[in-house]
């Protein structure tokens, strides 16, 4: 009679999301098709809300491409908080882009400054423009 290691033995209704995460990180070593199989039919039968209500076991799933439903209130907020990462990666790059454009605009300014500056002519022009009174 064949024995089934212990390490692969589905968490129950009562298993917390942390317990139902280590399981899965374990019998992803039977593959990921394997493992992806498993864990649905191990929910199907053992899924607990204990562990559905847990947002970290979700995103945790929903990373290794598989969703689970916390009920319409969890999955409203797995959705907004995902927007809400998106968003975030939005401004951050918007961030590095505004930096970049400012350096551009900067490195202009300095090439136009010193060639109006570098002639003696246009130097008295442009404090005369600025500091009347100056020829």
């Amino acid at each position: 009679m064949a024995t089934l290691n212990p390490k692969y033995t589905p968490p129950t209704k009562a298993s917390t999301g942390e317990e139902w995460v280590r399981w899965y990180d374990q019998i992803k070593s039977l593959g990921r098709k394997n493992a992806d199989s498993a864990f649905a039919k191990a929910w199907a039968t053992r899924g607990s809300d204990k562990a559905s209500g847990d947002p970290a076991f979700r995103d945790y799933m929903h990373k290794n491409g598989i969703e689970i439903s916390g009920g319409v209130f969890s999955d409203v907020r797995d959705s907004t908080s995902r927007s809400l990462d998106g968003f975030g990666n939005f401004f951050k790059m918007g961030g590095y882009t505004t930096a970049a454009i400012v350096v551009v605009v900067l490195i202009f300014v300095m090439i136009i400054l010193y060639k109006n500056l570098s002639n003696a002519d246009n130097t008295v022009k442009i404090i005369g423009a600025v500091k009347p009174g100056i020829k």
